[in-house]
């Protein structure tokens, strides 16, 4: 305490005040940050308001207390010694550390409201969340089996990241989120990517399907279309939110833009969305839904 009073009236000297006591800590806490966010356990209810508390700690207590002692001690050796000169560099040297160290609450709130988003949207995709990974047998072949919950998109891009021999996405799935097939379709276009599917890909992950450059099947498999319904878990309200018809138009024109026909644009969402229609493989061809349909499963590269 005797410490903190002493600095608060400028009664240390200034190497003191602006060295160890207003350079030292900030420099400690920087190099801490990073590491506490990696450990924040964000499924804690006292999670977030601790590093709100934190921040606010820091700029309107510790950052305060800092800056009126050093200038005070500042101001007293300009009185013992007149040396103006470091006077107005000490007071220039708080005034950019003040606007540094509001710059950086600002970025540690953003950084927690981005942790926040993340885990909220890392919570929804469940212990069930598609397999995505790169074959074993041949590096060109990028794997999505399971449902398209949630971040996938995300998920698959980021593996895409690393994974760069990939050519040709394998879809085995009964469908999903709407958002993440269209946002899926629009990766595997963006990236040149080929789509294949050895079995089954329906709903929303024929949406995916279509984004693909080449688009290919294997004798057998199948694509299955109908109407875009809400999840039975979805509150009523969702309906009003939701406006499944008006997605559907969406990702039609999406088929139109990747060259399928209208005719089978007008067709694919005439099913309720508790059926299912699988067209033969011959009308997908016609349609340019698929380009080409082989005899066994794809291992990647050019269909």
């Amino acid at each position: 305490m005797r410490l903190i009073s002493k600095h608060w009236h400028g009664n240390l000297a200034l190497w003191v005040s602006f060295w160890l006591i207003g350079v030292m800590p900030l420099v400690l806490i920087r190099v801490a940050e990073p590491h506490w966010f990696k450990v924040l356990p964000l499924d804690k209810g006292w999670a977030v308001p601790a590093v709100l508390a934190y921040a606010a700690v820091v700029l309107f207590v510790l950052f305060p207390w800092q800056a009126v002692g050093v200038l005070r001690s500042a101001y007293k050796h300009f009185e013992q010694f007149g040396k103006s000169h470091i006077l107005y560099s000490v007071q220039a040297a708080v005034i950019a550390a003040g606007i540094a160290a509001a710059s950086h609450g600002l970025y540690t709130v953003q950084r927690l409201t981005g942790l926040v988003d993340q885990y909220r949207l890392d919570s929804q995709i469940d212990e069930n969340r598609p397999v995505i990974q790169v074959s074993d047998s041949d590096k060109s072949l990028l794997l999505i089996t399971g449902e398209l919950k949630f971040g996938v998109t995300k998920e698959v891009r980021k593996a895409l990241g690393y994974a760069l021999d990939v050519k040709t996405v394998v879809l085995e799935s009964g469908g999903g989120q709407i958002y993440e097939g269209r946002g899926l379709a629009l990766l595997f276009r963006e990236n040149g990517l080929n789509t294949h599917v050895n079995a089954e890909c329906s709903s929303s992950c024929t949406t995916a399907f279509i984004g693909g450059v080449k688009r290919s099947l294997s004798t057998n498999a199948k694509l299955g279309f109908h109407q875009y319904g809400l999840d039975a878990n979805r509150p009523r309200q969702a309906s009003k939110i939701y406006d499944t018809e008006s997605e559907q138009v969406r990702d039609a024109e999406l088929f139109l833009e990747q060259g399928v026909d209208a005719s089978f644009t007008d067709e694919m969402f005439n099913v309720e969305s508790n059926d299912m229609w699988y067209p033969s493989s011959e009308r997908l061809l016609g349609a340019g839904v698929v380009h080409v349909v082989v005899s066994h499963p794809r291992v990647g590269g050019d269909p």
